[in-house]
């Protein structure tokens, strides 16, 4: 909430206190718009630091979308009982020292990845320009240490590495049902050019069986989810929102689709980000269904009762929109990938059962010796 995000920032900024200072890290945008994030730590779990919030730099025209869209927000985050991937805090302008200077504007945001990743995402579901991964480091180069950093992937590296988020069928569905109501909201309010940021956290390997689950409901807590085979904790949230489809995106997209049916290739002017919003929301929430969620293979018809509209049209986004998307694992590739986390899956049942009876046994024998 925000009086909760209140109480982690002093009241003077201007403060020269140490502990505060220790409690921000300053970072770079690596997307186009070069943007500075403050990070705030507002603590250390039990193995590392938490981040729950950013201090974000935006432009003039990225502060007007947000307060104008301020009402309508409200009352999405209001009728969603809170359940949002797009959480504001605070809106605020400061001018600088120096003589001249304009006055800058933040927002302060949750930070949907509150701590160090294994693999972050950013994805749009879009196929133009969407690669961050030369094909040597993808295919050919082998890291020298367990601990390299590939950056922020995108789509094609989602699909090129065969990735599915492996999350309980009631946590898929209740990720699906708020990425989907929350494109709604944005289609609504003429937004587009917005990524969905996934983020996987793999746990320590010597962490005990105690500090394993201290660890996993910790996250939890951050607003994160427990993969099946509860070594992985997966991160959603939906970014750079405050976009709004204005002449140049307009312009853009008619330039783009012309250059692309003169070079033959019409069939993937689908793939730019320069979509009408309600076509940019239907194929970003098509893209997050059938390749990130896959709910299709899972046997998941999406029914929920709010979201009838969009059920109505799902077979006709799915025709549309699935052809932009070359997928790494179908016929026997999936079927190989499905068996083994199957097996993985169920292995670790066995295996918790047999602890189970163990513990059993131990507790039998120590009152014996009673």
């Amino acid at each position: 909430s925000g009086v909760e995000s209140a109480r982690h920032f002093p009241n003077d900024l201007s403060e020269r206190d140490s502990t505060w200072r220790q409690k921000i890290r300053e970072s770079v945008s690596e997307g186009a718009s070069g943007s500075f994030f403050y990070r705030v730590f507002t603590g250390s779990g039990t193995r590392g630091s938490i981040s729950r919030y950013i201090v974000k730099q935006v432009t003039w025209s990225e502060l007007n979308t947000l307060t104008d869209m301020l009402t309508p927000y409200l009352q999405h985050i209001t009728r969603r009982s809170g359940k949002s991937f797009i959480q504001y805090f605070g809106c605020h302008s400061m001018p600088l020292r120096w003589r001249y200077s304009a006055k800058i504007h933040f927002l302060v945001m949750r930070n949907f990845l509150p701590v160090q990743c294994w693999l972050t995402f950013d994805l749009k579901g879009a196929t133009a320009n969407r690669r961050a991964l030369s094909r040597k480091v993808l295919y050919e180069e082998k890291s020298s240490s367990a601990g390299k950093r590939y950056g922020v992937l995108r789509d094609w590296e989602w699909m090129d590495i065969a990735m599915v988020v492996d999350v309980s069928a009631s946590d898929r569905q209740e990720v699906f049902e708020t990425i989907a109501a929350d494109c709604d909201f944005l289609a609504q309010q003429n937004l587009l050019d917005y990524s969905l940021l996934v983020g996987v956290h793999r746990l320590p390997v010597d962490l005990s069986a105690a500090g394993r689950a201290s660890r996993l409901q910790e996250l939890v807590g951050c607003g994160g989810y427990i993969s099946l085979d509860r070594q992985k904790v997966y991160f959603f949230g939906i970014i750079d929102v405050l976009e709004k489809y204005n002449l140049r995106w307009k312009t853009q997209n008619m330039v783009l689709k012309t250059a692309y049916h003169l070079a033959c290739q019409g069939h993937q002017a689908d793939g730019i980000s320069a979509l009408a919003p309600a076509l940019y929301a239907d194929r970003f929430c098509t893209f997050m269904t059938t390749e990130v969620l896959r709910m299709q293979c899972a046997g998941f018809t999406v029914t929920a009762s709010c979201l009838c509209r969009r059920c109505s049209r799902r077979k006709v986004g799915e025709l549309r929109w699935a052809s932009l998307w070359e997928r790494r694992r179908r016929g026997l590739v999936e079927e190989r990938m499905e068996c083994d986390r199957t097996d993985h899956i169920r292995r670790i049942g066995e295996l918790e059962q047999e602890l189970v009876l163990c513990r059993a046994e131990c507790d039998a024998l120590r009152e014996m010796k009673v």
